[in-house]
C-alpha cells in the first residue's frame, strides 16, 4: 500500500545555503535543502513524496492504531500496554478499553499473561486456580492440585463401604507395621459391645467410629490415667478396591465424643505391594505428613475441610498413620476417614 508522506527537507526556488541539491520538480528548478529553510526568500513548501507504507517504518499509517501495530499489524504486531487500539485483537494483552491497551489482569475475562485458561492458573494461582475441566500446566494451576493431560479434574471419592482395611499400631512412616487386633487390650480396638473397628472407619456412617488404644488398653480409660502418647503411631492400611488410584486429597470426620482424641496429624502412605508384603516398611512410600484438617474442632461427628496434596504416582494400597491428637489420651478416635483422587 502506497501513501503520500510529508518528508524532512523543504524546497524553494532560493538557494538555500549548503548541503543542498538541485533539481525540476513541477516545472521549475527547485532546491532541496538539507539543513536551512529559504531564509525567507522564495517560496517555501513540505515536499510531498510517495513512500510504501509498512509495520516496520517508525510511522503511524495504514489504519494502524498506534506506530506499526494494530490494525494490519496484527497479530503478528500487537500493541503493548498503553498504546493506542480499537478492538482487543489490536493488544497483546486482549483488553482494549477507551481505545487504549490494557495492562492484563487476572479480572479481566481474557486469557493472557501466560494464564493456563482464562483469568486462572499461571501467574493468577494460587488466588486464582483454575476449577474443574479448565486448562493447566501443572497442579498448582488448578484448585483440585490435579492437572491430568493439562486440564484440571475434581477428586472423587475413592472409598467404599466394601474395603477391607488393616488396623495397626506401634508403626510409623517408613516402617514395618504392627497388626492390631479387635479387643480392649494394648494393640487393640474394641468390638463388643461398641464395634470401633477399622472398617467403620469406612462405613458412611458418622454414628460409628474407630478407636485405636495403641500402648495402652481400656482399663488405662478409666479415671483419666493412660500414657501421654496413647493411640499415636496407630492407623490402618487397605488395598483399594477399585485398583490402582491416585490420591490427592484427605478428610477425617470427629468421633462422638472426646474431642482429646480427633488425629491433628497424620501421614499417608502408598504402596504397589500386596499381602504380607504390605506389612514392611519397605513397601510404602511416603505421600504426606502433615495437618489432618482438624486443628480447628469442628464439632463431634463432623468432618473438617479437605485437605489436598500433591501426588503423581498412583498406588493399590496406601497407609493412614495418626502421629499427633488434640490431647493426650487412652485412644485415638474417628468417624470417618474419605480418601480423594482419581
Amino acid at each position: 500500500m502506497f501513501f503520500l508522506d510529508r518528508i524532512i527537507r523543504r524546497c524553494c526556488w532560493y538557494n538555500c545555503g549548503v548541503n543542498n541539491s538541485v533539481r525540476i520538480y513541477e516545472g521549475r528548478q527547485t532546491y532541496f535543502c538539507i539543513s536551512h529553510l529559504c531564509n525567507r526568500q522564495g517560496s517555501e513548501n513540505a515536499l510531498l513524496v510517495t513512500s510504501e507504507a509498512t509495520c516496520n517504518d517508525h510511522v503511524k499509517n495504514q489504519n494502524e492504531t498506534d506506530v506499526d501495530c494494530g490494525g494490519p499489524c496484527a497479530p503478528k504486531q500487537r500493541c503493548t500496554d498503553n498504546k493506542g487500539c480499537n478492538m482487543a485483537s489490536d493488544c497483546n494483552s486482549g483488553v482494549c478499553t477507551l481505545n487504549t491497551c490494557q495492562i492484563p489482569t487476572c479480572s479481566d475475562h481474557v486469557k493472557n499473561q501466560n494464564e493456563t485458561d482464562v483469568d486462572c492458573g499461571g501467574p493468577c494461582s494460587p488466588a486464582n486456580a483454575c476449577t474443574n475441566l479448565q486448562s493447566c500446566r501443572t497442579p498448582s494451576d488448578c484448585n483440585s492440585s490435579i492437572c491430568v493431560q493439562n486440564i484440571c479434574k475434581d477428586p472423587v471419592l475413592v472409598i467404599t463401604n466394601s474395603e477391607s482395611p488393616v488396623g495397626v499400631y506401634n508403626t510409623i512412616a517408613g516402617g514395618d507395621s504392627t497388626p492390631a487386633t479387635s479387643c480392649t487390650g494394648m494393640g487393640q480396638y474394641p468390638t463388643n459391645p461398641n464395634k470401633e473397628m477399622p472398617v467403620q472407619a469406612f462405613d458412611g456412617n458418622a454414628n460409628t467410629k474407630y478407636t485405636s488404644f495403641g500402648p495402652c488398653k481400656l482399663d488405662n480409660c478409666k479415671g483419666n490415667l493412660f500414657p501421654e502418647n496413647c493411640g499415636l503411631n496407630t492407623g490402618l492400611y487397605l488395598a483399594l478396591q477399585q485398583g490402582a488410584t491416585f490420591i490427592v486429597g484427605l478428610q477425617l470426620s470427629t468421633g462422638n465424643d472426646f474431642p482429646r482424641r480427633d488425629p491433628i496429624m497424620v501421614t499417608l502412605e502408598g504402596s504397589n505391594q500386596s499381602g504380607t508384603n504390605l506389612t514392611l516398611g519397605s513397601s510404602w512410600t511416603l505421600i504426606y505428613s502433615g495437618r489432618s484438617g482438624l486443628a480447628t474442632d469442628p464439632g463431634r461427628k463432623m468432618s473438617g475441610p479437605i485437605v489436598f496434596f500433591p501426588n503423581s504416582l498412583q498406588y493399590t494400597s496406601y497407609r493412614f498413620l495418626v502421629t499427633a491428637s488434640r490431647a493426650s489420651d487412652c485412644a485415638v478416635q474417628y468417624s470417618e476417614l474419605q480418601l480423594f483422587g482419581y
